[in-house]
């Protein structure tokens, strides 16, 4: 769901606003596991300059925490629902992306290829949700529910 579930629909259809949810995407994983690890460990914070435990995180802040981790693992329940984890799609996926990810060593990304990535992207996103509807995998409302 993320950040393009609050745009309005022709941003939805923007390669732009595409590109935008990708970051976004990227960006919100670490946050899930921060949140995950927030009330079991204690950790440093660069941007406070200070040691983090449970006990001094404030409610907000783990509230927001908590926020983005449920928007996402929602996010992933409705693809689970709709069986985007299957062998098919994900056979789809590795096609569609297999020019991108090949350029992308042992999963290592660099500068360049994070670049590249980053252009690529969007346009492959579109092609893939294309493919999805194509085939009868989802509808186009539900194109909009996951990007």
């Amino acid at each position: 769901m993320g950040i393009i579930a609050s745009f309005p629909d022709y941003l939805r259809k923007s390669i732009e606003a595409l590109s935008i949810a990708a970051v976004k995407q990227i960006e919100d994983a670490p946050i899930c596991e921060k949140a995950r690890q927030l009330g079991l460990y204690t950790d440093y914070s660069e941007a406070d300059n200070s040691w983090v435990s449970p006990k001094v995180i404030s409610k907000e802040l783990a509230h927001a925490y908590y926020q983005t981790a449920e928007a996402a693992l929602n996010r992933v329940n409705f693809m689970a629902e709709k069986g985007l984890f299957s062998t098919q799609v994900l056979e789809l996926e590795k096609e569609v992306y297999e020019d991108v990810y090949q350029d992308i060593p042992d999963n290592k990304i660099g500068p360049e290829a994070f670049d590249k990535l980053m252009r690529v992207a969007p346009i492959k996103a579109k092609e893939f949700y294309s493919r999805l509807v194509d085939e009868g995998i989802i509808s186009e409302k539900d194109v909009h529910i996951l990007i």
